[in-house]
Formats: C-alpha cells, sequence, structure tokens
C-alpha cells in the first residue's frame, strides 16, 4: 500500500458490488502482510470486505488428509473459521490465500473460495454484456 500512499498505485477499478470475508493463510498472518491483501481489496468501489478471525483452516498441506488427523484437521477449522463463515452468510463470497484454506472450505462448509486475485481481477475486467459488472460468484 505503500505505492498507493505515494500516489504510483492508480488501478481502475470498477465496482463489485458484493460481501465478502477473506481468510488470510497463516503464513501471511505470521510475517504480519495480511493487512495488505484486506485493505487491496478494500479498494474495489461496491465490495464490502471483512477479515476472518484469526485462526487455521486446519488442513496444513497434508496433514487434514490423513486418516489419522482427518477429525483433528476440520475440529481446527470449528474454531474460528467455519463459524465465521457461517455467521457471515451463504450470500457472502470468500476469499482465501492458501490453496489448502481454499479446498478444506470447500470441503468441509460446501462452498467455493476463490484467491483473492480473483476479486482484484474482477473489478479490472469486469464487464457484463450491458457494462455492467459480472458477479464475482462467476469466477469461483
Amino acid at each position: 500500500m505503500a505505492e498507493r500512499a505515494a500516489r504510483r498505485f492508480k488501478p481502475k477499478l470498477k465496482p463489485v458490488e458484493a460481501r465478502l470475508v477473506v481468510h488470510p493463510h497463516c503464513h501471511e498472518r505470521a510475517h504480519g502482510v495480511s493487512d495488505s491483501t484486506v485493505a487491496a481489496l478494500r479498494l474495489v468501489p461496491g465490495l464490502e470486505v471483512a477479515e476472518a478471525p484469526p485462526g487455521c483452516c486446519g488442513l496444513n498441506g497434508a496433514f487434514g488428509y490423513t486418516p489419522e488427523t482427518f477429525e483433528t484437521s476440520l475440529a481446527m477449522a470449528e474454531i474460528a473459521l467455519f463459524p465465521a463463515l457461517r455467521k457471515a452468510g451463504r450470500d457472502t463470497l470468500v476469499a482465501a490465500s492458501g490453496f489448502s484454506c481454499r479446498k478444506q472450505i470447500r470441503d468441509g462448509l460446501g462452498r467455493p473460495a476463490s484467491h483473492p486475485a480473483i476479486f482484484l481481477a474482477l473489478s479490472l475486467n469486469a464487464k457484463g454484456e450491458a457494462g455492467e459488472p459480472q458477479d464475482p460468484a462467476l469466477a469461483v
């Protein structure tokens, strides 16, 4: 966001009328860079962005795939992430930067999650047939 503060970053973002919950990957939070992802998404006009509460999705690479740790993986997601997504409602879109996070959300809750960059790309390129922004759910 330093480039935006220096007025060198001036994307021509089109409105995307939607609610979005962002679940940053654990490594983003650990390195203190998750705020940048959320701030970038908040540049999109009309996109109501909320960050999911801190917590792991539980999949952690291969951890959630093994029979011995599968239930533990889901229990980890139930600590914060899954309840927050349920509370947000089915009409709220989900962004998650980690592949494992997106898979866990899809498999555990049966709802799609897209990489945050998808929503920025939609805003940069979103034109429906009538020139209106496309529904971001079409890109997930």
